[in-house]
């Protein structure tokens, strides 16, 4: 069985003709939401030098977005059209991938710029590509700058603006990556294991460490004190809570990230990477119906 596979969802224009990184201001559009948040409170120090390699990924947007959304919706609804009519990678492309034409617009865009272009993605909607942060900066229309946090004392670059594309290719593009390299703090969680294990957390600033204790009885089964769900827990020993705090999905809360949604995980989509786990039909019946 193979699943559908979801990297985007974008309304997607056809592909048309554009003029060098030079174009006039007039004809440029921003890819917005590329500018990490971490530098409305960090200290600007000095921009990267010009010479400094970075590595870009460039995401193309899909077509018939709407189309997917319902069909991805319908997969797990008894009664849809879609009910577990999974498409091949190659069908999902054909679909919705961006077309041949489209990858060819931006890739003109890219080596017009002096960026290099490595691997493309099958499914056309991803680029990986290389630049120096001079060339990065000449071609999108920014200015990447190094950065101090001011809790963590990290040092880092990021892009100051939103990138300046050709209106034609920012109609094809939903982000660039690789303009900055923050590290987003980690959030340490209690190890799992069967019987009885303890962990503490990193303390933050004016906070004294934290310890918290989870227990599963029987050894493997569902963790139970502190470390417990109101609903239960699964077999992993980390509640909703927990993984909440790890993946600082709480900061989603209230935000617009979500679409026309709150971004409580109604409506969401949720992908399972079970590499080398127990993961079954069993599982999966269990999952469906949370």
């Amino acid at each position: 069985m193979c699943a559908v596979t979801v990297l985007g969802l974008t309304a997607a224009v056809t592909g048309a003709s554009l003029g060098g990184p030079a174009a006039a201001a007039s004809s440029l559009a921003a890819v917005p939401a590329t500018t990490t948040p971490a530098i409305r409170h960090a200290a600007r120090l000095s921009l990267l030098p010009a010479d400094h390699p970075l590595s870009l990924e460039v995401a193309l947007a899909l077509r018939n977005a709407q189309a997917l959304q319902a069909r991805v919706q319908g997969l797990t609804e008894p009664g849809s059209p879609w009910y577990r009519q999974f498409l091949t990678p190659r069908q999902t492309t054909a679909l919705y991938g961006p077309t041949k034409a489209q990858l060819a617009t931006v890739e003109r865009f890219l080596r017009a710029s002096g960026i290099r272009i490595g691997y493309v993605s099958p499914q056309r909607n991803f680029i990986d590509a290389r630049a120096t942060a001079g060339t990065a900066e000449r071609a999108l229309g920014v200015r990447i700058w190094q950065w101090r946090d001011p809790v963590t004392r990290q040092v880092f670059y990021a892009n100051a603006s939103d990138p300046l594309l050709p209106a034609p290719v920012a109609r094809l593009v939903t982000s660039i990556t690789g303009l900055d390299d923050y590290a987003q703090p980690p959030v340490p969680l209690p190890m799992p294991g069967p019987g009885h294990s303890r962990a503490h957390h990193a303390a933050r600033p004016g906070a004294s460490p934290l310890t918290t204790t989870c227990t599963t009885s029987p050894p493997g089964g569902p963790p139970s004190g502190s470390c417990a769900a109101p609903a239960g827990a699964g077999n992993l020993g980390y509640s909703p809570a927990q993984l909440q705090q790890a993946y600082t999905a709480t900061q989603l809360a209230g935000s617009n990230l979500c679409g026309p949604h709150k971004c409580d995980g109604t409506f969401q989509d949720v992908g399972i990477f079970a590499d080398g786990s127990t993961w079954g039909t069993a599982a999966e019946a269990a999952f469906e119906q949370e």
